[in-house]
């Protein structure tokens, strides 16, 4: 079974973009940034905002931080992302949380994103405007 990229949630590396990727499962994190293309350089330690836009002007490419958490329970927004990813998640041009089922676009929330809650847990639906094998 093929592989569904993630350029319709991460954007692409020429994007310059400063990019958020969430979620509980760092490995399948690592294989969606892989996926769209982007490179990325791992970084153990808050950075400031201002440091990483210093690096996407210094090297023309898109950002990506990618942070280990919990599974997100409740609202899906940037709001969900407490202690040190506060600031970083409202400064980010994007905003996604990859799920162990999937992945949504946080921000800026994709037009006819739709949330329900099913048995304790939220369901965000998005219609992806493009996806790639």
């Amino acid at each position: 079974m093929n592989a569904v990229a993630a350029h319709h949630l991460l954007g692409t590396a020429g994007e310059k973009s400063l990019v958020l990727l969430a979620g509980p499962d760092y490995a399948r994190i690592k294989r969606l940034v892989r996926s769209a293309g982007i490179n990325f350089r791992e970084w153990h330690e808050v950075v400031s905002t201002e440091l990483l836009r210093a690096q996407i002007i210094q090297t023309d490419t898109s950002v990506v931080v990618i942070a280990s958490m919990y599974e997100v329970e409740g609202r899906l927004d940037r709001s969900a992302f407490d202690g040190r990813l506060t600031d970083l998640a409202y400064e980010a041009d994007r905003v996604v949380y990859a799920g162990s089922h999937g992945a949504a676009l946080v921000w800026p929330e994709a037009d006819g994103t739709e949330r329900r809650v099913n048995g304790g847990h939220i369901q965000v639906i998005q219609k992806p405007s493009a996806v790639a094998a």
